[in-house]
């Protein structure tokens, strides 16, 4: 979880990005980061976003 807390420095170039499936373009392309909803523990979106960074 600690990847997450440069969220605001890594959460420009996922603007940048062309993922259209469902909330992750929606997040992108609103430039929010749910920080709350990693905190939640939705694994699914949080493993994406871990693919993402890898990528």
């Amino acid at each position: 979880m600690q990847s997450f807390r440069s969220a605001k420095t890594w959460s420009k170039p996922f603007t940048q990005t062309k993922y259209r499936s469902g909330d992750y373009y929606y997040l992108f392309k609103l430039k929010v980061f749910p920080y709350e909803v990693f905190t939640q523990g939705t694994r699914q979106l949080a493993n994406s976003y871990e693919v993402l960074l890898r990528t």
